[in-house]
């Protein structure tokens, strides 16, 4: 039997910090008397070979050729903020949960911001693209090309 070989852990954006990533024992304890919706105490953290951490936002579709085990596509933003597609790639070298603590909501928040911007931006993505598309099959339907104008 042959050991395989794991890459190492890229260090963590600043701020994050090793014990982020254990889930809490007895975490209804932790959260009681907080108002934060179950979805919202922990979010996912990837690397990637090519965009560095990413936060997941956006499911963009399972590939039908994905093997067991191997991440759905999906919209991304970067710690710098970008809007990024990743996924069903081996550029994806590790995927971590980070998990909330009521004591370090303050220090994450900015990681918790750029999600939630990250998702509005992700969204207007898809919905350009639908429309693009919706667009473009309107045109075919009529009988023209995608370059021809309406004067």
């Amino acid at each position: 039997m042959t050991a395989t070989k794991t890459a190492p852990l890229p260090t963590l954006p600043l701020g994050i910090l090793s014990s982020d990533l254990s889930q809490p024992k007895d975490s209804w304890k932790l959260w009681k008397g907080h108002d934060v919706p179950y979805e919202d105490r922990s979010f996912d953290l990837w690397h990637t070979t090519g965009f560095g951490w990413c936060i997941p936002t956006l499911l963009i579709a399972a590939a039908s050729y994905r093997r067991p085990g191997q991440p759905e596509r999906t919209y991304a933003t970067t710690i710098d903020g970008k809007v990024v597609r990743i996924g069903a790639g081996p550029h994806v070298t590790h995927r971590l949960t980070v998990y909330l603590r009521p004591s370090r909501m303050a220090a994450l928040k900015k990681f918790l911001d750029l999600r939630e911007a990250g998702r509005g931006s992700a969204g207007q993505v898809r919905d350009r693209i639908s429309s693009r598309r919706a667009q473009g099959q309107v045109m075919r339907a009529q009988g023209r090309s995608s370059w021809q104008w309406d004067v």
